[in-house]
């Protein structure tokens, strides 16, 4: 995963959107991590997992309820 300096995205830009599209890159911003860029698959591939997470939490509630009041 490469990482650069903000300055660096900035004169760079459309050279790290041809490169987030195989590798997800992280922008420092005074010396510190603060934003990742990565292609829109990637983007959606994380937005299907954070809808699975929260079915799954949905079906926890549902099924503790449900036991709940059978005891």
């Amino acid at each position: 995963m490469k990482s650069i300096s903000s300055k660096e995205a900035q004169n760079h830009f459309g050279e790290l959107m041809n490169q987030a599209v195989k590798s997800p890159v992280i922008i420092n911003k005074y010396g510190k991590p603060t934003v990742v860029l990565i292609s829109h698959e990637e983007y959606e591939k994380f937005n299907q997992l954070e809808d699975m997470y929260w079915a799954m939490q949905a079906k926890v509630v549902f099924y503790q309820r449900k036991r709940a009041r059978i005891l």
